[in-house]
């Protein structure tokens, strides 16, 4: 960047925590500052509550001596922002309001839009959008080569019409005009909650605006982080949220329909995305807010319905902002009174050519409606069928149907009716028609989608590579195996002894880090091993029939950029999981390309598969079957021991933000400030703990998490407190079959020990915050008290009561707890590694459940009866009627004999 070029800006930056806070003053990061542009003026913005007045002082840092700190007393969000918009002395505004987040290219792209506009330029206040594609180094163009360049991210005005994807959400996507602002009187708004501040100023400058021609947006490169902001909810009050909803979303809506002339486009846009963050986050987190008033909650999904009833029903159907299902337009249409679409819309999104199976998809809200399928006039009931349900402050929110139709012949015809009305069909977002060709439909979904052009050179080189020939036939329909990136020991790695022992056909690899200190211990013992990351692990995934992994995240299921070659992947996933689900995991998992969902547990088994729950997966891909590892811990059950195992899991806000292409996170400087470490460290030192462990002759064993690894010098862990850690040699399969006695908070590694039989307590001193938003986890099917396999200790006085007892007991649990523990497992045979094999294998057999669930069409006769269909409902019952004595229902012929008479007066 040129000298001077952004010499007209000032660049205000909030602190982040470790750069500065109420205690400790501001201590910059170099690298934040020295990414910005030497001659503009950053003003480096903290809170400092033992301040009675601002404070500035100049950073050493600058150069030319224009860049300073400023110091806030006991600031929110909004006094910060305000403080460094009014400190400013250049003439436009940049704000940087989310740390790591650079404004050099920013700065150079919008100095040059500026450039060209000549005297109109300081009219005007700016929004710049981050694009999908173009060059950093200029920024977009405008008109036709903006859309060709630049898609997503083109120079538009409101009366054009914003695009979704040109909501300004980020004050990181803000220039602002600094005499025009404060000329207008904008200012962020401190009556509102961190989450609406940024959108709700970013609209307000819009409608200050003389024209609203003067309000622009231009794209710049999305590379650099330019990303919406997501604010927490967490804590807030109920009151406040409602604050923030009359002042942000209400208030906002007023003030654009002053003239009586409807709302903009793009502020009706604004106000749906407003609400669309704060719905997902109450979604994801129902009890982050303090919320257990049902006169709060009636008050809130009031508000909901107020405002939603603002906005146009158009503009609510075409709403398509990132993260927004259909699920999520068809409960805003029905809290705002509106009609859903008629007649039904029914989109056929998937089709498997090897069970040779359709889905059709449509949401709906209140009570599931009639419906019926028909392929060539023929009644045709579902292979499979799943309704997804979600609740929103304890209302029923929307629910989603998918159902997979078996089809044989190409030249039939699909017809669908949906409540009262014959429905209309699309594939995936084609146009809707009355009736779809079926050989056009499995046309259309069976080919693979277009790989996106290789101007990557490195997928460019991992393409030609794929195609050598002694490479495609080494890794022909290879079955990838992995745990974590860097251990194993877990699930995939016992699946994969067994198929290796039982199945040598099958070209099995097994995937870890070459570092991991598991490598030597899997290749002595003859395993095939790909190292993780390596090109030899990535022309593995192009070549992969299955990967079989314990977990689900992003980086193990995608190895490389798919974009690149969705014309050639083939790969199905099968995920095995870590633990037993027994929170809810629904929001995580349900956009994961799960094929095969092994459970362990009946009830786990019926949260996740069963009718009517928020997960989108069901009896075609969640099967029961146990899992693998327990097939080997159940050897190792005679090797126990007067041992006590303490294993807390971890927390989302205790340790440090997840690396790319890992499990393996960044250092949070400030652990041991959080009351999840000084709560455990206070535990692992404490004298009564030992000295009781002493008196009954109790070794104490500390298994960490994984995340909380690299803390382990902070808990200062007494010499008399056996450590092992995972991943790092040993085995947890031995030290859990060792184990007399389980200790953690909310890990579902007590399974384990419900498997052994063994008593667990439970230390949950934080339940509030764990289910409350600030973890990754949220109340599921499973009750700790209710469900539980030990008594649940909220103080550590009651956890070493309950530690007492069992030591004093010889590790016996009691009654209840042991009734638990042989309910809550579905196998303990020793198979569970062959049923899981079994299941996987199902999904590529053709054959598999080409007869009609005797449950479905069961479901499928009650339905017709419930909803008066009589001759559908005859024909149905007459087919339940003729299945296998065991599975007839009691109540058949009564309604047989109804629909008989029934469909003759139709």
């Amino acid at each position: 960047m040129s000298h001077g070029e952004c010499s007209e800006f000032s660049i205000v930056l909030l602190a982040s925590p470790e750069e500065g806070s109420s205690s400790t003053g501001c201590i910059p990061q170099a690298s934040r500052l020295q990414s910005l542009p030497a001659d503009s003026e950053i003003i480096l913005v903290a809170d400092h509550a033992d301040l009675t007045e601002p404070r500035r002082t100049p950073l050493d840092v600058s150069p030319n001596g224009s860049h300073h700190l400023l110091e806030v007393p006991s600031a929110n969000r909004a006094t910060l922002l305000n403080a460094g918009m009014h400190a400013a002395q250049r003439e436009w505004v940049l704000f940087v309001a989310d740390p790591g987040f650079s404004a050099a290219d920013q700065c150079r792209a919008v100095s040059r839009f500026l450039s060209g506009q000549g005297a109109r330029a300081p009219h005007c206040l700016r929004c710049f959008l981050p694009g999908t594609s173009g060059t950093r180094e200029e920024a977009a163009p405008t008109g036709d080569a903006a859309r060709s360049r630049w898609p997503g991210a083109v120079e538009l005005s409101p009366e054009q019409g914003s695009p979704a994807t040109a909501l300004v959400t980020s004050v990181n996507q803000l220039v602002v005009h600094r005499a025009a602002a404060v000329d207008s009187g904008l200012s962020f708004d401190g009556r509102l909650l961190p989450a609406f501040v940024d959108a709700v100023f970013a609209a307000f400058c819009g409608l200050c605006l003389p024209s609203t021609a003067d309000l622009r947006w231009i794209g710049i490169s999305a590379e650099r982080g330019v990303s919406p902001a997501r604010s927490s909810l967490a804590g807030c009050e109920a009151t406040e949220l409602l604050a923030s909803l009359e002042v942000g979303c209400a208030g906002l809506a007023h003030a654009a329909n002053t003239g009586g002339q409807g709302l903009p486009l793009w502020v009706q846009q604004v106000v749906l995305w407003q609400l669309h963050e704060t719905i997902r986050q109450l979604l994801d987190g129902q009890r982050t807010l303090h919320l257990d008033s049902p006169d709060d909650r009636r008050a809130l999904v009031a508000a909901f319905s107020r405002i939603l009833r603002t906005v146009d029903a158009s503009v609510i159907r075409d709403f398509t902002w990132r993260g927004v299902r259909a699920l999520d337009r068809t409960a805003w249409l029905n809290l705002a009174g509106r009609a859903e679409p008629r007649p039904p819309l029914l989109t056929v999104d998937r089709y498997d050519p090897v069970q040779r199976t359709i889905r059709l998809r449509y949401s709906f809200c209140g009570a599931p409606p009639f419906e019926a399928f028909f392929i060539d006039d023929r009644d045709t009931i579902p292979a499979f069928a799943k309704t997804e349900t979600h609740e929103l402050l304890g209302h029923a929110y929307a629910a989603q149907r998918s159902v997979w139709l078996r089809v044989e012949d190409d030249s039939q015809r699909l017809t669908a009716q949906v409540g009262d009305d014959a429905a209309m069909l699309r594939v995936r977002t084609g146009e809707p028609v009355p009736g779809l060709a079926l050989s056009d439909a499995r046309t259309r979904l069976a080919a693979l989608p277009p790989a996106t052009p290789d101007t990557n050179s490195e997928a460019a080189l991992l393409r030609r590579q794929s195609c050598r020939p002694w490479l495609r036939k080494y890794l022909d329909q290879a079955w990838l195996f992995v745990d974590r990136d860097d251990c194993a020991d877990d699930n995939a790695e016992h699946l994969y002894r067994y198929v290796r022992r039982v199945r040598p056909d099958i070209n099995a690899f097994f995937v870890l880090r070459r570092d991991s200190a598991d490598w030597r211990r899997l290749k002595a013992e003859g395993f095939r091993l790909l190292p993780f990351g390596s090109r030899l692990h990535q022309l593995a995934f192009l070549s992969a029939r299955h990967l079989v992994s314990s977990h689900a995240d992003h980086y193990l299921y995608h190895p490389v950029a798919t974009r690149h070659f969705q014309d050639v992947l083939k790969v199905q996933f099968t995920f095995l999981q870590h633990g037993v689900t027994q929170s809810n995991l629904s929001r995580w998992l349900n956009e994961k390309p799960i094929r095969c969902f092994i459970t362990c547990s009946v009830p786990e088994h019926a949260a996740i598969a069963g009718n009517a729950t928020p997960y989108a997966f069901g009896a075609r891909e969640v099967h029961l079957t146990g899992f693998p590892r327990h097939d080997a811990l159940l050897g190792l059950a005679h090797l126990r021991e007067r041992s006590l195992l303490i294993m807390p899991t971890w927390r989302q806000w205790a340790v440090g933000a997840s690396g790319q292409g890992g499990h393996r996170r960044r250092p949070n400087p400030h652990f041991g400030e959080t009351r999840f470490a000084r709560v455990w460290k206070a535990f692992l030192h404490s004298v009564e703990l030992r000295r009781s462990a002493s008196r009954y002759g109790y070794r104490i064993r500390f298994v960490p998490h994984p995340n909380l690894e690299p803390y382990l010098s902070w808990f200062e862990i007494p010499h008399d407190v056996e450590v092992f850690q995972i991943g790092r040699g040993t085995s947890v399969q031995l030290v859990l079959g060792r184990a007399a006695l389980l200790l953690t908070d909310y890990s579902s590694i007590a399974f384990e020990m419900a498997l052994l039989k063994r008593p667990v307590v439970y230390f949950q001193f934080d339940d509030s915050q764990v289910f409350g938003g600030k973890h990754t986890t949220l109340p599921g099917h499973f009750d700790f008290v209710r469900d539980g396999f030990g008594p649940v200790c909220e103080t550590e006085t009651a956890t070493l009561a309950a530690l007492e007892r069992y030591f004093a007991a010889d590790g016996r649990s009691e009654p209840m707890y042991r009734d638990r523990m042989e309910a809550a497992i579905a196998f303990r045979d020793g198979r569970n590694c062959e049923r899981v094999l079994k299941a996987i294998q199902n999904t590529a057999e053709p054959s598999v459940h080409e007869a009609v669930s005797p449950s479905i069409l069961i479901e499928y006769a009650r339905q017709a009866t419930r909803t008066e269909h009589w001759r559908l409902a005859l024909s149905r019952w007459e087919r339940v009627a003729a299945l296998d004595p065991g599975l007839v229902p009691p109540d058949t012929k009564g309604h047989l004999s109804s629909a008989r008479v029934r469909a003759r007066l139709e």
